[in-house]
């Protein structure tokens, strides 16, 4: 592989958004009626990607992210190599760095790595030797490009389909709003206009972190309280966003665990997280999402 035909992205931003339906068939087909998207044309494309690791899962206890993904045809695949890392865990919002390489075929190719920060975690090479699969993502993305007068760009993608990790299956119903250009202000803005038309969730959990999840038979459990660490020298904003940030993540995260967990805890810890999020966030704009939730709670009880 020359070293011309890697592509190097220093960082990539992006909005992750659950969409709660039981029937996720038509969804591409009402998102292209929403306002934001109806004049915009659709590209569809079959994913099959494959997440490697080494047995005692060095990359995700170090938060970094090795993919070798197929797409096209069976005829005449094409092959990319993808390495993220330094992602956040606790927020819909994630900004990473993201090198993406063609390769020729089927298997990791150690030499495109030596352009990436892969030099410095794995210097002699020892890592790469053991990596091995550890899950699959399959599914169909339908996307959309939203270009903006101002200059902001967003892709906007619609992933359908299922997380494989032997016989254990989860799905796989999100949107992914990518920022290629302008503010990340943009994702937000593009995320408001579509939960105008269709429900979602802000998803705290990348398709990576479910498919260890779900290799750990942890996916869907309920998330408790995990206050973060502050130090003394952290500027009060920034404290704020860190305590805002993770009581809302215990909220939606549970919320999304309601969709397939009948778990009565899953139920408290969102409800936990709410008030949590309430009380240090006094907005009557709370109210109404309140009842929801209560409301939400108590079909959960009776069923």
């Amino acid at each position: 592989m020359k070293p011309d035909l890697l592509i190097l992205r220093s960082e990539e931003i992006e909005l992750k958004l659950a969409l709660p339906t039981s029937d996720p068939s038509n969804l591409a087909n009402r998102l292209a009626r929403t306002p934001l998207l109806a004049r915009r044309k659709a590209t569809r494309l079959l994913l099959h990607n494959v997440y490697y690791d080494t047995p005692e899962q060095k990359l995700r206890r170090e938060r970094i992210a090795l993919r070798l993904r197929r797409m096209g045809s069976d005829a005449k695949p094409q092959w990319l190599q993808t390495l993220k890392m330094g992602g956040r865990g606790n927020s819909a919002l994630s900004r990473r760095g993201e090198w993406e390489t063609p390769v020729p075929g089927a298997a990791l190719a150690l030499s495109v790595l030596e352009a990436t920060p892969w030099s410095d975690i794995d210097p002699d090479g020892a890592v790469f030797r053991v990596l091995a699969p550890i899950f699959v993502t399959t599914f169909e993305r339908t996307s959309w490009l939203v270009r903006r007068r101002d200059g902001r760009v967003v892709e906007v993608a619609l992933d359908v389909g299922q997380i494989a990790v032997g016989d254990k299956i989860a799905p796989i119903c999100e949107l992914e709003l990518e920022l290629l250009a302008g503010a990340p202000a943009a994702l937000f803005d593009i995320a408001q206009k579509i939960a105008r038309t269709i429900a979602v969730l802000p998803a705290n959990m990348s398709k990576v972190e479910r498919g260890y999840a779900l290799a750990q038979d942890s996916l869907d459990k309920p998330l408790l309280a995990q206050p973060p660490t502050l130090t003394s020298g952290l500027p009060l904003l920034d404290a704020a966003g860190c305590v805002l940030r993770e009581m809302f993540c215990q909220l939606t995260a549970n919320l999304n665990a309601l969709r397939s967990s009948d778990d009565p805890e899953v139920v408290h810890q969102a409800r936990v997280g709410w008030r949590r999020f309430k009380s240090a966030w006094p907005s009557t704009a709370c109210h109404g999402h309140s009842k929801h939730l209560s409301d939400i709670s108590q079909q959960r009880s009776h069923a």
